[in-house]
């Protein structure tokens, strides 16, 4: 009789179990930064085959143990369902979830309306629907991923706050968690869920977040509490930072530099993102710094060499070529400023901050023909437009070159550092006429110490950029 697959070793077995559980393909943390509009990994179906095997006989069931699942929670009766009814074995193989319960199949709030205070009752539906969802969290003791995008809480009357309501779990619900993903459109719950959770995360270590002048707040109060709890700890052992910033919307003068929260609660943080967005929904992100870069002798004299300038934006002139004095810049001291504060970063090994470089005239543009000009003075623009595209276009070896010098000096005040990200705007392309793109290039270290530029640039879809993390509520 020819071998069958139940005549092979147990090992074997065991083996082929785990390839079919595709979890492993899935990194930890699986989240991106707040740009990247990608589908989530987290996904039930990547443990079918290897349910469906474990399900064909006793000794494949005895061998194959039920571990490493995904869940998807998309509505509240799921929540109330696994309280319920599921059994521990299967609560306690969880490894990643996400909590996405819009409020149309979310739990039942009492009806209000503008003039109406919310009474007793509702206080207690909302306490309700938290110790429904500690009791859901506190049950999956092997859960190592998190993410929520809509949250059963999120229904913010206006007179209850959260932050009075909803109490701190006294103990650590999520012990073996790794990494929270905070990606809640709400702006409240955007805020409140950090408070409420990280201090019962004894190990983490990759978050993703939202940083305004209210999660300002909710950052260092989290912190304090995480700390209180773990006095053995001198900081949240976080190494994986996504944050995306917005200004202040409420005191623009009373802002608080991103970096100063997170160097205050993750100074040992080893990747960090962060995804600068303005006071618009719904927007691409905006380049923490534009670098305006030309390469000139220091104070007119001796050995040129690349100097950089944070700019506000950019803007072309008549015959849509751009430039910029460096020289007025005082040595570069914004840009030297924040290279000092990024040296706080001890282990800091890899920086996405959306960091855009631009040299004077990328490209120019030829004036429009219209009939309200005379033809001498069209052929007269034209010219002197063809000569500034002529004489000062960007190259791509110059744009290396300068990311090159801008890297290295980010080397030398951040001496962790391995690997970066520098971004182009695509200006030549805002006529409407083509999709637009982001280009996206990495920068590594090499084992000499060289900074190397990959040539093969990414090229991202200005459309897929865009975050909605954080949004609602705002206005």
């Amino acid at each position: 009789m020819p071998p069958t697959f139940l005549d092979l070793d147990d090992e074997i077995i065991l083996q082929i179990g785990d390839i079919l559980h595709r979890d492993n393909e899935v990194p930890l943390p699986s989240f991106e930064p707040h740009w990247a509009g990608f589908e989530h990994s987290i996904n039930p179906e990547i443990q079918k085959d290897s349910l469906s095997l474990r399900a064909t006989c006793s000794r494949i069931k005895g061998l194959l143990s039920v571990k490493d699942l995904h869940i998807v929670t998309r509505q509240w009766s799921d929540i109330v369902l696994w309280n319920q009814e599921c059994p521990s074995t299967v609560k306690q193989a969880v490894k990643r979830a996400i909590i996405d319960i819009p409020p149309e199949v979310g739990p039942l709030y009492y009806h209000w309306d503008e003039d109406h205070d919310l009474q007793e009752k509702d206080y207690e539906q909302i306490l309700s629907v938290w110790t429904t969802l500690i009791t859901f969290l506190s049950g999956l003791i092997s859960l190592e991923e998190l993410i929520i995008i809509e949250s059963p809480l999120c229904r913010h009357f206006p007179s209850i706050n959260i932050r009075e309501h909803c109490l701190i779990p006294l103990d650590d619900i999520l012990p073996a968690l790794k990494s929270l993903a905070i990606e809640c459109a709400c702006m409240d719950c955007s805020a409140e869920l950090p408070r409420l959770l990280i201090p019962t995360i004894p190990e983490l270590q990759h978050l993703k977040i939202v940083h305004t002048y209210f999660e300002h707040l909710t950052s260092i109060s989290a912190n304090e509490e995480w700390l209180s709890r773990h006095p053995d700890k001198a900081f949240i052992p976080v190494e994986t930072l996504a944050v995306k910033h917005r200004p202040n919307d409420v005191d623009p003068t009373n802002e608080r530099p991103v970096m100063e929260d997170v160097l205050t609660c993750f100074p040992g943080i080893e990747e960090l993102y962060i995804t600068g967005h303005t006071e618009e929904n719904n927007t691409p992100p905006q380049p923490t710094f534009i670098l305006g870069a030309t390469r000139k002798p220091a104070d007119g004299l001796g050995e040129e060499r690349w100097r950089f300038k944070p700019i506000s934006e950019v803007e072309f002139d008549e015959n849509g070529c751009y430039d910029w004095d460096v020289s007025t810049s005082g040595e570069d001291g914004e840009w030297l400023l924040t290279l000092d504060s990024l040296g706080a970063f001890k282990q800091l090994e890899v920086l996405d901050g959306v960091i855009e470089i631009v040299l004077p005239t990328r490209t120019g543009r030829l004036p429009e023909e219209g009939y309200s000009a005379g033809g001498t003075e069209y052929m007269s623009q034209r010219d002197d437009a063809r000569s500034c595209f002529l004489q000062r276009e960007t190259s791509v070896e110059e744009m290396i070159e300068a990311m090159r010098a801008a890297a290295r000096e980010m080397v030398d005040h951040v001496p962790s550092l391995r690997k970066g990200y520098f971004w182009q705007w695509p200006y030549s392309e805002q006529d409407g006429e083509a999709e637009l793109k982001w280009k996206r290039w990495t920068w590594t270290v090499s084992q000499g110490g060289r900074i190397e530029v990959d040539m093969n640039m990414e090229e991202i879809a200005v459309d897929n950029t865009k975050s909605l993390d954080g949004e609602q509520l705002r206005n």
